[in-house]
């Protein structure tokens, strides 16, 4: 099932709610963070924007990246990483 901006919006939840590291998610949805959000990092296949966290004191974002079937959340990643720190 891809997760799309209407249904986040139309949810009540919050993003990290509404979102698992590994969903699809629909174009509108990255667009979302690539247009509303002062992106950290985008190119033609990934996107990282929002708030800066700190994991293991290294800054991580929301980060989509485009594969062979759409889009897909990959959770709080380092600058142009596409894995969640461990």
């Amino acid at each position: 099932m891809t997760k799309t901006l209407a249904g986040w919006l139309a949810s009540g939840e919050n993003f990290y709610q509404y979102v698992q590291p590994g969903d699809r998610v629909d174009e509108a949805l990255v667009n979302h963070w690539r247009v509303s959000v002062c992106p950290a990092h985008t190119d033609s296949r990934m996107v990282q924007a929002g708030e800066a966290s700190h994991v293991i004191g290294k800054p991580t974002f929301i980060t989509f990246v485009l594969g062979s079937v759409g889009w897909r959340y990959a959770g709080k990643c380092r600058l142009r990483e596409t894995t969640e720190p461990r």
